[in-house]
């Protein structure tokens, strides 16, 4: 019921977003508005901000679990991970790639691409930690834009894709 909420809410952003583009006396020049209604309707600046909800779903609920009710850190990641992934995908399903057929097997795709970029942060923490001895954390903020960026490109050519292309 909350997460139907949630997508009813960006969806609701995202129209008014561009009603408000579109009938405000905002001194915009045409190429500006254009401009801003091209972002509006970007899949992947969609993706950026659905992802970016999912990551803030993922944190509270990590903290809710870990710190407020005591649960180990491994059992709250095990349990925030997958219900944010559950938020992503359907969000991005519904309101930014337009898919509502096939989303079993869409889920299950979506599921394998968290997996490689999983994967794929490990692997450039591991070098910035171990081999460049940069740190964790610098490794963790380094991984992301590749991890985005893949995940992103992996979910619109593979998950997303049409039935027929």
């Amino acid at each position: 019921m909350v997460l139907l909420i949630i997508i009813i809410l960006i969806e609701m952003f995202f129209n008014l977003t561009k009603f408000l583009l579109k009938n405000l006396d905002i001194d915009l020049t045409n190429s500006q508005v254009n401009l801003l209604q091209d972002i509006a309707q970007n899949k992947f600046v969609t993706y950026l901000f659905i992802g970016g909800f999912a990551a803030s779903i993922d944190v509270g609920i990590f903290i809710f679990l870990h710190e407020l009710m005591e649960i180990k850190s491994l059992i709250s990641h095990s349990i925030s991970v997958p219900i944010s992934a559950i938020f992503s995908f359907s969000a991005n399903a519904y309101f930014n790639f337009k898919k509502s057929d096939l989303l079993f097997y869409r889920f299950i795709s979506f599921s394998i691409v968290i997996g490689i970029g999983y994967l794929l942060g490990i692997l450039i923490i591991f070098f910035i930690d171990n081999v460049l001895q940069l740190g964790g954390t610098i490794g963790k903020l380094v991984s992301l834009p590749f991890v985005v960026t893949l995940q992103f490109y992996l979910n619109s050519k593979i998950t997303f894709k049409d039935k027929n292309g």
